[in-house]
């Protein structure tokens, strides 16, 4: 008898994937202005992390972006006017306002890559979750550890850190091609 109770909650799942419009962002959300989709969500806190850094640095340019997935955490790394400084702006993913990020002073060494030109979030063509969406297709398993947003080769790209089904696999991901790259050997 109780067989067909079990059934249900798989006939609930099959329909929120299989039929169009289910389990997709209601009209309210999208109204809601909360983002339905990475890309919007990561553009938004780049955007509350640079109206943070701007009260106290008004000159400070966004040159990289550091995730821990597993933390939901985000640092915008800002570069003082001078090229002098870096200014990480910290926050969490469920950031609403400003003031929800800190600020913290560091060398200009904490930088991935020297600094060039600033990174624009608005070019952006992959976010957080389109770079894990190109790991586990080129290694049909990943786990991010770490994610950072650099400018290389005279475009955006991000470089990545995740356990693969065979360990810790390290490399990068262009922005623009969503081109894999695995640093050194094949685990």
């Amino acid at each position: 008898m109780t067989k067909p109770f079990l059934l249900l909650p798989l006939l609930a799942v099959f329909a929120l994937v299989a039929v169009p419009g289910c389990g997709s962002p209601s009209k309210d959300a999208e109204d809601s202005g909360q983002p339905t989709d990475d890309l919007a969500l990561f553009s938004r806190l780049g955007d509350l992390a640079r109206q943070r850094v701007h009260q106290s640095e008004p000159g400070a340019t966004l040159h990289q972006v550091d995730i821990a997935p597993a933390e939901g955490r985000y640092e915008f790394r800002f570069v003082d006017a001078a090229s002098s400084r870096v200014l990480s702006v910290s926050g969490g993913i469920d950031a609403k306002t400003p003031s929800a990020f800190t600020v913290t002073n560091e060398a200009i060494g904490m930088l991935a890559v020297p600094p060039s030109s600033p990174l624009d979030l608005a070019a952006l063509r992959l976010g957080p979750d389109g770079v894990v969406a190109v790991m586990v297709r080129e290694l049909g398993a990943a786990t991010p550890r770490a994610l950072t947003l650099v400018q290389q080769d005279g475009g955006l790209a991000w470089r990545f850190e995740v356990n693969g089904p065979r360990g810790i696999v390290r490399g990068t991901v262009a922005d623009a091609t969503g081109q894999f790259v695995r640093e050194g050997a094949p685990p």
